[in-house]
């Protein structure tokens, strides 16, 4: 262990209460303020849109995912049966809490403040669509408009994601002024450029479904 890391060890030892009563805010009050207005920002978004998904990044399920419906898949009765979504996750598609080398606390990757960021990731039904090395070569023509609307290219699995980027300072003064939705635009303008991207997606469903 060097110098640095024993003395920083050191001075965590030392605030122990701090610390763990900083962590227990930030995980059961702050980041509850947060998530029920991230639920509350994409569902009003959604039910504009049209989109339909489930929102409730703070709550029972821990899941926000959303989807246009002509993405629908052929399971009438089951209202959540699509072949195409966004999933709000980290860039990593990393477990928060349970991952020692990601970011401990969502919000951390939501202010793009460690080591991760948080935004929406495709998805597709294994079952419609290819996977693998034949899902990457569908999607490799489609990469630049992606990479053009601001999302980035997963190489491994072939999936797009698309980041939000929330001012940390700008959360904290609106935290102070108990106006949480107000520093969260960029949720907003993030939900906006799946839109944007829609004419691309639907390009690439097209050309996947296509038998090879």
């Amino acid at each position: 262990m060097d110098t640095l890391m024993a003395e920083i060890d050191v001075l965590i030892l030392c605030n122990l209460k701090d610390l763990d009563g900083a962590a227990a805010r930030l995980r059961n009050e702050i980041q509850k303020q947060v998530g029920l207005a991230v639920n509350s920002i994409v569902r009003d978004w959604a039910e504009k849109e049209g989109w339909k998904g489930v929102f409730d990044w703070y709550g029972d399920e821990d899941i926000v995912w959303i989807a246009d419906p002509s993405w629908r898949g052929e399971d009438e009765e089951d209202e959540d049966d699509y072949e195409f979504w966004f999933r709000l996750e980290a860039s990593e598609g990393r477990d928060f809490e349970n991952d020692p080398n990601g970011d401990q606390f969502w919000l951390t990757s939501l202010c793009s403040a460690g080591r991760s960021t948080l935004g929406f990731r495709s998805c597709q039904d294994a079952y419609k669509y290819p996977k693998g090395r034949k899902w990457k070569a569908k999607i490799e023509p489609f990469v630049q408009e992606f990479i053009k609307l601001g999302f980035t290219y997963d190489n491994a699995n072939g999936q797009v994601f698309l980041p939000i980027a929330v001012d940390q300072e700008r959360l904290a003064r609106a935290l102070e002024n108990e106006d949480v939705r107000e520093a969260l635009e960029p949720v907003i303008a993030t939900l906006d450029r799946l839109i944007q991207a829609r004419p691309v997606i639907d390009q690439l469903r097209a050309i996947a479904k296509i038998p090879q």
